[in-house]
């Protein structure tokens, strides 16, 4: 019971730096946050902060490596549809997914721009969309599997980041139907 109730603790801590982070990161770049701002800014002490960080580049990098875990799990996760190449579900979640960590994503996509991590975001889609068409596409169309898998991944990721910016009006839904059918068009050009 006592270990269930520290993981609870561990999780509300967690939760509160990261939000405290991700509002300071709006305002400041992460590099001019110090843990004292940070634990003052949450009213949390120093001590838990140590007790999951070494610092603040510290905390930034393992917050951007569980996005990218998480990113990748939906992304990478198999979906029993064999219906279409463009897996309704899995782009929902991921809508769902950019939804639910909103704050990040303008952070990390937006304010303190980290390009390494953008990079690791396109390449983990542009993967799957170069498992997914491979095995569809004649062996003279390879070459521009390679363009179009690039070409989707930076725009689906550019895509992601302006519904957040321009407020997630959409559904999930909503904005998957959009994203299927933008792909469908630039599918085309491969047939």
């Amino acid at each position: 019971m006592e270990q269930k109730y520290e993981d609870l603790r561990a999780k509300r801590t967690k939760k509160l730096l990261r939000q405290g982070l991700t509002e300071l990161m709006l305002v400041k770049h992460a590099d001019e946050i110090t843990v004292k701002e940070l634990t003052a800014h949450v009213n949390v002490s120093r001590g838990s902060f140590y007790k999951y960080y070494n610092n603040i580049p510290d905390m930034v990098r393992q917050t951007e490596e569980k996005f990218k875990n998480d990113f990748r799990a939906i992304v990478d996760k198999p979906i029993n549809d064999d219906s279409d190449i463009y897996p309704r579900p899995m782009l929902i979640y991921l809508f769902v997914f950019f939804r639910e960590n909103a704050d990040l994503c303008l952070v990390f996509l937006g304010h303190n721009k980290n390009s390494a991590f953008l990079d690791d975001l396109i390449d983990i889609v542009r993967t799957n969309f170069l498992k997914t068409f491979e095995g569809l596409i004649k062996k003279e169309n390879q070459t521009n599997l390679e363009y179009f898998c690039s070409f989707v991944s930076g725009g689906s990721i550019s895509l992601f980041e302006r519904w957040i910016k321009m407020g997630m009006k959409e559904t999930p839904g909503e904005m998957a139907e959009l994203t299927i059918n933008l792909l469908l068009h630039a599918y085309k050009v491969l047939l």
